[in-house]
């Protein structure tokens, strides 16, 4: 059975079309008929833009600490692995000889958390993981939810969906 991906507005007990493609799938399909439906949140453009505002400011705050390398993209990588979004892959004895290491090595390749890839409530709790994360162990003295008001006041232009980034 082919299946359709059809955006989806909740409204009270019941879901409705969004947009006149949905409308046009959910007619082709007959009254009392049953259908599997698999619930995901879209993302929030907002809540994806507070997030790596949050990471240019991590990463600002380690340069001034003498981490003269971080950028807001090594904060993310750093982030996805320590919060468990990353895919170990083990290089044995042979291979780090070849490689002129001394010992064997594991490395973790991040996986992405693009829109495609986690749906919303998959990125709030990676966020929560990682707000977990900053506030223990990357930046320990500094106060999180000083941090974030100061993203917030930054974004404050940007009406929607603040309750995923709080």
């Amino acid at each position: 059975m082919a299946s359709t991906d059809l955006y989806l507005r909740k409204k009270g007990n019941a879901l409705v079309a969004r947009d006149p493609e949905a409308m046009n799938a959910l007619a082709r399909i007959p009254d009392g008929t049953n259908v599997q439906v698999k619930v995901t949140r879209q993302r929030s453009i907002e809540h994806h833009r507070w997030f790596w505002r949050l990471c240019e400011a991590i990463a600002e705050t380690l340069r001034e600490m003498g981490s003269d390398d971080e950028t807001k993209e090594t904060v993310v990588a750093k982030l996805k692995v320590a919060c468990g979004h990353a895919r170990i892959i083990s290089v044995g004895p042979l291979a780090a000889r070849r490689m002129g290491l001394p010992t064997p090595l594991i490395a973790m390749p991040a996986l992405s958390i693009a829109f495609h890839n986690m749906d919303q409530e998959e990125f709030r709790e990676f966020t929560r993981r990682c707000k977990v994360f900053i506030s223990t162990e990357l930046l320990p003295h500094l106060a999180l939810s000083d941090l974030s008001r100061q993203i917030d006041d930054l974004m404050k232009d940007r009406p929607r969906d603040r309750e995923d980034a709080a």
